[in-house]
């Protein structure tokens, strides 16, 4: 294992962890069964921060079973389940003396080594490499303490450790500010069309634009069908609630269900019909989409509406992003009924629901402004994937660099 640190010049001496690690604390906290403490699971760690996020409260009396290990300030936890999950922290200040889950590897220096040169070491992909092969289980996969402590890292002199931990932060600072960057311009192009939508439709009024109910503007309804589950496997594709995804309809995922000729005319979709989301969460319940053209032959599952207008009047495509507007979902709020863990609304709620309904032309001319909006929004998003994508490589980059003795 140790090849794989021989490319670090003047590296010094390659080490096992178990070597310059020191022997781990345990305690159980129902021996002191009044005393609370926090709690450090997997689930607090944030893999992607590499920090400790969240805790959970105890009374030693009520401690898990696998709160066992003493953490302190500037150890270095490795959890040993999934461990190509990378949940690792380095532990601050606040939970100095406090519990973590025995799913960690508890790492603390000796003086021979910084604790924040171990943090990187086991971070790089030349420690995980020497990890992940070692994994045990199919479920859970694991490793065990007394793996990740034979695994190496190399052992420079402790000013060559902190000249190179020091190098390694001033580039993790800057790609942390591009990271904030970036999640800055998601959140500003996630405003940009609720934003265009407001100032089509919550300033329809204030433009004295007809106000509407889409009962009327409606020439038929139904709900989806519904069969028990010993008919789906094959036949036709039914669109469920999961089908419906930021105003279109997405083929994945999707459940196939035997009907009859009646059936699938009865429940077949056709381009321009609009289908409605009835039952779901809070906040998704009314989400829309257009059927496009080229969908082909499919039916509708019992939790959808669908919506045929009279196209003489309103555009489909317009009520569809009526529907994702926020005057319409604040209408849709306004008529909800709890159901089991969700909620719901039926065809007379949607017929109440009052649209601005300029003339027919003007309709179309909105939609083709909404359109393009929402056709930069997605550029917008693919870029910001790409550089997301990046972004996170750069942390990858930045430890290699470092161990090729680059840094």
């Amino acid at each position: 294992m140790a090849m794989v640190w021989d490319s670090l010049p003047d590296r010094g001496e390659v080490k096992r962890l178990g070597e310059v690690c020191e022997s781990k604390e345990r305690r159980n906290p129902t021996k002191t069964p009044n005393l609370s403490f926090k709690y450090v699971d997997i689930s607090s760690v944030d893999n992607s921060l590499f920090k400790i996020v969240d805790h959970k409260d105890y009374l030693g009396r009520d401690a898990p079973s696998r709160a066992r290990k003493v953490i302190r300030t500037n150890d270095v936890i490795f959890a040993t389940t999934r461990p190509y999950l990378q949940s690792i922290a380095m532990v601050s200040a606040e939970y100095d003396d406090q519990i973590c889950s025995t799913g960690f590897c508890v790492l603390r220096a000796t003086e021979v080594v910084e604790p924040k040169w171990i943090f990187h070491c086991v971070r790089s992909r030349r420690f995980m490499d020497q990890i992940l092969p070692l994994m045990r289980g199919s479920s859970y996969p694991a490793v065990t303490d007394r793996d990740v402590l034979s695994a190496t890292i190399p052992l420079p002199t402790l000013d060559e450790q902190r000249r190179i931990v020091a190098r390694i932060e001033e580039l993790t600072e800057r790609i942390d500010a591009a990271r904030r960057l970036r999640a800055e311009a998601a959140e500003e192009a996630a405003a940009i069309l609720p934003s265009a939508l407001a100032e089509v439709f919550e300033e329809g009024e204030e433009r004295g634009e007809q106000i509407t109910k889409l009962g009327q503007v409606i020439r038929e309804m139904r709900n989806g069908i519904y069969k028990p589950k010993q008919f789906y496997g094959d036949g036709y594709p039914s669109l469920r609630m999961y089908n419906i995804q930021d105003r279109q309809i997405v083929m994945e995922d999707v459940k196939y269900l035997k009907v009859t000729e009646d059936e699938l005319e009865t429940y077949g979709l056709k381009p321009g019909d609009i289908l409605v989301n009835r039952v779901n969460s809070k906040e998704l319940v009314g989400k829309a989409a257009l059927v496009p053209d080229g969908l082909g032959p499919c039916t509708f599952e019992s939790k959808n509406i669908r919506v045929r207008v009279d196209e003489t009047q309103v555009a489909p495509a317009h009520v569809v992003y009526f529907l994702d507007s926020v005057v319409c979902k604040q209408q849709i709020a306004q008529r909800l009924k709890p159901a089991i863990g969700q909620a719901t609304i039926n065809q007379g709620d949607i017929q109440s629901l009052e649209m601005p309904l300029p003339p027919l032309d003007e309709q179309r001319r909105i939609v083709e402004h909404l359109d393009a909006v929402q056709a930069k929004v997605e550029a917008i998003r693919r870029y910001q994937e790409e550089t997301r994508e990046e972004i996170e490589a750069m942390t990858g980059a930045v430890l290699e660099g470092a161990f090729r003795g680059e840094l």
